[in-house]
């Protein structure tokens, strides 16, 4: 039987947002956000996706 969620397992995901299509339409742009639950605090950083 599956388990529910737990907040230690949001840890495992990268969320992403903010996606932005280039002018000619072959490429993304994305923030990707990660949380770090021993500082409680999450990074961010912008990938570049083809």
């Amino acid at each position: 039987m599956p388990r529910t969620i737990r907040p230690p397992d949001l840890a495992l995901y990268s969320m992403l947002s903010d996606p932005s299509m280039s002018p000619d339409g072959k490429k993304v742009a994305v923030s990707v956000r990660k949380a770090n639950l021993t500082t409680n605090s999450s990074q961010r950083s912008e990938r570049l996706l083809a």
